[in-house]
């Protein structure tokens, strides 16, 4: 170590060099070195007596002051650190220890090996990380533009790196693991090669890509969402999670290894899941969508049917493929090849039936359909094997005509004369009167009576007795719905209990301190028990808290907290 003698303790310079220092007050004295080539350097400090003192150790630190236009120099309050080979601090409790490190900014941070940090609050931790849009300095550790000429009021404010050749523009962003690229406020990219490059932006995994793919324009992506490796979410408001998942569109989802969403507010979900149209769903594993048709009419055996509900569709849900398509995954370059495929939708409940209905309908109501088909034939090929054998004869008061048609069917015209004369009729030796007053049974049943199926038409004793049968299905579907509400109004007063019972859990309240606690609530007859762990660092930036609750139905409720104070 070279000799050397500081008379003032608002400095301490240490290493094979010196402090130059301007001191325009006398306040900084006697230094001195015999070697000032590899110097230390505690520049342009005015008016430092009875701050905090600033340290240099190591060779070729730095320590600047903060220019201003008007007096010159001002003071550097805090106490900043140059420490290592050729580090540079400057700013309010700046600090740069290690190799070539910068930290420009107030409480800006750089440690490690050339690491380059540019803005107030702003931290780089690790080697080659870049925070802030000011150029670095050459390998010699001469900076490219005078150190004072370096404004960081206009850099990253609050920018945070972690780990090897991050790049972080933008405030409130973080950068963590190995060389990822963040460009735009709120935003983060976690992984490697990561790319979170639009306001709001979050990348999570390997080669991910939340917004522009072109790091010169992100301007006009908000809030885009990439989880796994190589997913992409390159538009507004788009989520992609799963391996190489794209949403490339506006309000587009893509969940699932190799999903795609590319049409604006389309949901893709499951592995090559492809929602292709705008506003599409595309659910489970190699499904396609596609355009949806206008469907208002249909001709079935001859028979036109038209007049359908919902026939003008806004888009479809599709579960499965009808032909075999091929295309071309864009992060990977790898062709996928669909084939078609069906899937059953199961455990569908009955859909309403009427004429505007849109409801989707389930096999027991095509069944019932089907069976009233099937009766109706064989009522059809009864009547066909009566008439082949029929004789007809006319009576008192009916009239019968017949001829034959081309194909030799024998048609018989069967009506009622003008007049018909009766004066009574018996039945098991009982009268039956009719008159202009209506009929009068003599108090007997009524018998072998058909279906009603118009407002003024008789139903029958079956047709009651079905409407009962349901009454009977409903009441018991209502009591059981009841029960089930009840359940869960009793489930949901101990979850409020056990939630209640988790914020009555005191947390630590000092710097440094860690707090174990226990919480206890009562909601409406239901009771919770529950047990915080929380934890303050020492800087006090930083507070985290873990916690669970049990109540009185047999429930758990977790969860836990972290946040940043500054």
């Amino acid at each position: 170590m070279r000799n050397f003698r500081i008379n003032a303790m608002t400095v301490l310079v240490l290493g094979l060099n010196v402090a130059v220092v301007n001191a325009t007050d006398g306040n900084i004295l006697n230094i001195t070195t015999t070697d000032p080539d590899n110097a230390n350097k505690i520049i342009e400090a005015t008016n430092v007596k009875g701050r905090p003192g600033h340290t240099a150790v190591g060779q070729q630190n730095q320590i600047y002051s903060i220019p201003d236009s008007e007096n010159g120099f001002v003071n550097i309050q805090g106490a900043s650190s140059a420490i290592g080979n050729q580090n540079v601090a400057k700013g309010y409790n700046a600090n740069a220890v290690g190799i070539q490190n910068d930290a420009y900014g107030a409480h800006s941070q750089s440690f490690g090996s050339r690491n380059r940090v540019y803005g107030d609050f702003s931290m780089g931790f690790g080697a080659g990380n870049m925070i802030g849009a000011q150029p670095p300095r050459d390998l010699d550790g001469n900076n490219k533009i005078p150190a004072k000429d370096i404004v960081t009021d206009k850099n990253t404010q609050s920018g945070v790196a972690f780990g090897i050749n991050n790049i972080v523009l933008g405030d409130e962003t973080l950068a963590l693991g190995l060389h990822n690229y963040v460009n735009g406020a709120n935003s983060m990219a976690v992984g490697s090669d990561a790319t979170s490059n639009g306001f709001y932006a979050i990348a999570l995994g390997p080669a991910s890509l939340a917004g522009a793919a072109e790091k010169e324009d992100n301007s006009k992506i908000y809030s885009p969402i990439a989880i796994g490796y190589s997913a992409h979410a390159t538009a507004t408001e788009t989520i992609a999670i799963g391996s190489e998942a794209k949403a490339s569109a506006d309000d587009a989802v893509a969940i699932g290894k190799s999903a795609t969403s590319t049409g604006e507010r389309s949901t893709a979900l499951g592995d090559s899941a492809n929602a292709k149209d705008g506003n599409s769903v595309a659910l489970g594993s190699g499904t396609i969508t596609r355009e949806a048709t206008q469907e208002n009419e249909a001709t079935v055996n001859g028979i036109k049917y038209s007049g359908f509900a919902g026939h003008d569709p806004l888009s479809v849900v599709s579960v499965g493929s009808d032909k075999t398509e091929t295309y071309t995954q864009e992060q990977s370059g790898y062709t996928v090849t669909i084939k078609p495929h069906t899937r059953q939708i199961i455990n569908v409940g009955a859909g309403k039936i009427s004429a505007t209905s849109t409801d989707a309908i389930n096999g027991s109501q095509l069944y019932m359909i089907a069976e009233q088909v099937g009766k109706n034939k064989k009522l059809i090929d009864n009547i066909s094997t009566l008439s082949s054998s029929a004789k007809v004869e006319a009576g008192d008061n009916i009239d019968v005509e017949t001829h034959d048609d081309a194909n030799q069917v024998k048609t018989y015209k069967v009506s009622t004369k003008k007049d018909i004369k009766a004066n009574s009729y018996t039945i098991n030796n009982s009268s039956i009167k009719i008159d202009q007053n209506g009929i009068n049974a003599g108090n007997k049943k009524v018998i072998n009576v058909a279906n009603g199926e118009n407002d003024n038409d008789a139903v029958n004793v079956s047709q009651l007795n079905k409407v009962k049968s349901d009454m009977a299905n409903n009441t018991k579907a209502i009591n059981t719905l009841n029960k089930k509400v009840h359940d869960v109004d009793r489930k949901s007063r101990a979850g409020i209990a056990g939630v209640a019972a988790i914020a009555s859990a005191p947390s630590a309240r000092k710097d440094g301190k860690s707090m174990v606690s226990t919480g206890v609530a009562h909601h409406r007859g239901e009771s919770a028990i529950a047990i915080k762990a929380s934890r303050n660092s020492d800087n006090g930036h930083w507070s985290t808290n873990v916690n669970g609750a049990a109540d009185t139905r047999g429930q758990f409720t977790v969860g836990a907290g972290v946040g940043y104070e500054w």
